[in-house]
């Protein structure tokens, strides 16, 4: 449910470091996150692909193995690729620059429920 949800861009030119900290409050208060990474090949500083997060929530203190993840890429395209797996496993990982991240922290639900 999109009510369990947080989209997230870090596709932008300015700084990410107040969506990085949103990023860390939704992995803690148990959101799905739907997260568009941030490719720059021409400044690795500002980098911040699958990766890139992986490396960034371990830092920041989270078991990145128990986070599940999906990495989306090239979707709809001859290229497209899906990863499934948990967030420890994307470290070392290139995915293009096309590619979406959703971190699924709750269960499905249909409003039929409710």
């Amino acid at each position: 449910p999109l009510d369990k949800s947080k989209v997230i861009t870090m596709h932008v030119t300015t700084s990410i470091e107040e969506k990085k900290l949103e990023l860390q409050k939704a992995v803690v208060d148990g959101y799905n996150i739907i997260l568009i990474p941030r490719p720059w090949p021409k400044d690795p500083q500002k980098h911040f692909m699958p990766s890139e997060v992986a490396f960034y929530l371990k830092k920041n203190g989270f078991d990145t193995s128990k986070i599940p993840v999906h990495v989306f890429e090239s979707l709809t395209n001859e290229k497209e690729r899906t990863f499934t797996g948990n967030v420890q496993e994307l470290e070392e990982k290139e995915f293009s620059d096309l590619s979406i991240m959703v971190i699924r922290q709750t269960k499905p639900e249909s409003y039929i429920n409710f």
